[in-house]
């Protein structure tokens, strides 16, 4: 039901997600404009060498071998790990090169994920505003009013969910390394299980952080509540697969849409994944803290009356 109620929440939000694509669009547009004219040299040196161009062609036949067979892919990967230790020891002469480079990138990045992060609390404060009180909260005037919120929460966010993923894909390349020799194919199917349940924990960890930032709650308040699993012990399980399942699906479609597409229709699908991320944070802080919330002018949910396992639109309420 709450991936039910996230849906009709996230079809009521046209306006958010087109605000949201539009922002995150012109974002992208200016820093990638950027990085291709500081970077792109480097990069292009970098593709130039013989290390690169062997690399590549071994990663080509290590997902050729994937739909092979198994024991080609076991071949494919042993020798892909002596060709990666010839990549990193050329990159090691290039040191100054890369510091350089590196310094750049890491501003760029942290400017730009910022700017994401912003937007990210201005979709998510809209959807909010709109599932308590029906009203249409400016895109760019949630972030104006309320920029030191917006500019703390995401740097908190995007420090733990960075250091989070690094964890999780450093876990997941260990495993597959380690572990192809023995697994073979099943290796990397495994490894793509791994990163899908390390995001789902996350995502499931810190779902009430954003709804209760913007429902006026401190942000180091809201992000210890977060780690004090105040009132999620009893559904903790169910949100963890609730994310799982969702992360399966954003992934099939945009996937789908990036194949089918060329890529293009990902301008759309991107900003409409975050902006639905964001509804089902809202449903699932909603029915943890008992609070009504409003889908639209017809309909209410009010989770005080509700289970926890099991939610009922109450209807016909007059607006």
């Amino acid at each position: 039901m709450r991936f039910k109620n996230s849906f009709r929440l996230f079809s009521a939000s046209t306006k958010t997600i087109l605000r949201d694509l539009l922002f995150r669009g012109v974002t992208f547009i200016v820093f990638a404009t950027v990085a291709y004219l500081f970077i792109t040299p480097f990069i292009g040196n970098i593709f130039a060498q013989t290390e690169t161009e062997a690399l590549f062609e071994a990663l080509k036949k290590v997902v050729g071998a994937f739909f092979t067979g198994a024991g080609e892919f076991k071949s494919a990967s042993e020798e892909l790990f002596p060709i990666w230790d010839g990549f990193v020891a050329m990159l090691s002469g290039k040191l100054g090169e890369i510091y350089s480079v590196s310094a750049v990138t890491g501003i760029l990045i942290i400017l730009a994920s910022m700017f994401f992060g912003l937007a990210e609390y201005a979709s998510g404060k809209s959807v909010y505003t709109y599932s308590t009180s029906l009203k249409s909260d400016g895109y760019l005037k949630s972030i104006l009013e309320n920029f030191g919120k917006a500019f703390l929460y995401q740097l908190v966010y995007s420090v733990v969910s960075f250091v989070w993923n690094a964890f999780v894909f450093a876990l997941t390349f260990f495993f597959f390394k380690y572990t192809v020799a023995y697994l073979t194919i099943f290796s990397l199917t495994f490894s793509i299980i791994i990163v899908a349940l390390g995001i789902s924990v996350k995502k499931a960890l810190f779902s009430d952080f954003l709804p209760a930032v913007c429902s006026g709650e401190k942000v180091f308040k809201a992000f210890a509540d977060c780690f004090a699993f105040k009132g999620k012990k009893k559904d903790f399980g169910m949100v963890y697969g609730l994310y799982l399942f969702t992360n399966g699906v954003i992934f099939f479609v945009n996937v789908s849409v990036a194949i089918f597409t060329f890529g293009a229709g990902l301008f759309f699908t991107v900003p409409a994944s975050f902006v639905f991320i964001s509804c089902e944070n809202q449903v699932v802080y909603f029915s943890r803290t008992k609070r009504k919330y409003f889908i639209d002018y017809n309909t209410v949910v009010n989770p005080s009356e509700l289970g926890l396992e099991e939610e009922k639109l109450l209807k016909g309420i007059d607006m």
